[in-house]
């Protein structure tokens, strides 16, 4: 049981709230930025093979790589391009505003690896049961597709630059951004909704919202970003979080893709998904495993990580005047 969370007590925060404001500009400036890459490689595949305005729209739509005569490795690389500068732009931001990095990502003295690594492999797990499940039930959706030449590059990928990508949302939306929140709303449950939302909100653009519907998949996104944010919450440190999340994109960008997802990678099984309604209630059912499993292994409690408050006397500590 934890007295303060991070996330209520930081060991730095900001002399005024709208330093984080201008913090969460910077960080999507730097997002920006790191699609530079892409964006140039997209415009030269373009001229190159008079590809038209149907197809370069089917694209975004698709995150479909081929449509560009683009290599699909070659496209996931440039796409976690963007989160290396998001990575880039909140490491200055942090050296600007005078704040370490570590007191954004948990409340130890330290980074705990084996919660890391506990959340990883634990919540990997889950996921393979829940699709071996699913293929038992229903194996004609699903189609081996192996290619040894562009799964080694992938899985390389896989396992560097994928959880760096997770990481870097884990630290954004339920680091800094809530943190931020609190500062200026001293409300923790306002807090929470407020990250939730801004998480789905960002992944409303994925191409899965245009297959699936909306609403559909922002039930998915709300429940994963409040499951996380609740997570960090309590167990007072990112490091289980991270660890999901991480799990989640591997799994998803290098062992199974489904049809209308945002990473479109050459994964050794595809799946044809027709209805996502299974896939968002196995992730429930594996969140509330998840957290029994993380509850009773680390002895939190969530009613009373909510229940803490920002003290009405207590000033800003400064990171940044």
């Amino acid at each position: 049981m934890i007295s303060e969370s991070f996330i209520i007590k930081p060991a730095y925060r900001l002399s005024s709230p709208l330093w984080y404001l201008a913090g969460i500009m910077t960080v999507a400036l730097g997002y920006m930025l790191g699609q530079m890459p892409l964006v140039w490689v997209q415009m030269q595949k373009v001229k190159a093979y008079k590809i038209g305005v149907a197809d370069v729209q089917k694209f975004l739509e698709t995150n479909d790589f081929s449509i560009l005569h683009i290599d699909a490795n070659w496209g996931l690389f440039l796409m976690l391009c963007m989160f290396l500068g998001a990575w880039l732009a909140y490491i200055v931001l942090l050296r600007i505003q005078k704040i370490p990095l570590l007191s954004t990502i948990t409340g130890r003295n330290s980074f705990d690896f084996f919660r890391y690594f506990f959340g990883f492999s634990v919540w990997m797990g889950l996921t393979f049961v829940i699709e071996l499940i699913f293929y038992i039930n229903k194996p004609e959706v699903y189609r081996w597709q192996f290619d040894v030449s562009a799964f080694l590059p992938l899985l390389l990928i896989g396992i560097t630059l994928v959880p760096m990508q997770a990481a870097m949302e884990e630290v954004f939306f339920r680091g800094y951004f809530l943190q931020g929140s609190f500062a200026a709303s001293g409300k923790i449950v306002f807090s929470l909704a407020l990250s939730t939302l801004f998480f789905s909100m960002v992944h409303s653009m994925n191409p899965e919202i245009e297959k699936y519907g909306f609403w559909t998949m922002q039930i998915y996104y709300i429940g994963a970003g409040l499951f996380l944010a609740l997570l960090a919450l309590a167990d007072n440190g990112l490091e289980l979080s991270m660890g999901i999340h991480a799990a989640t994109n591997v799994f998803g960008s290098v062992f199974l893709k489904y049809e209308g997802s945002v990473l479109q990678t050459k994964t050794l099984v595809e799946q044809k998904l027709e209805n996502p309604w299974p896939m968002i209630l196995s992730f429930y059912l594996c969140a509330a495993a998840m957290w029994w499993l993380c509850s009773n292994k680390y002895l939190f409690n969530l009613f009373d990580a909510l229940k803490q408050k920002q003290k009405k006397d207590e000033p800003f500590s400064t990171g940044m005047n």
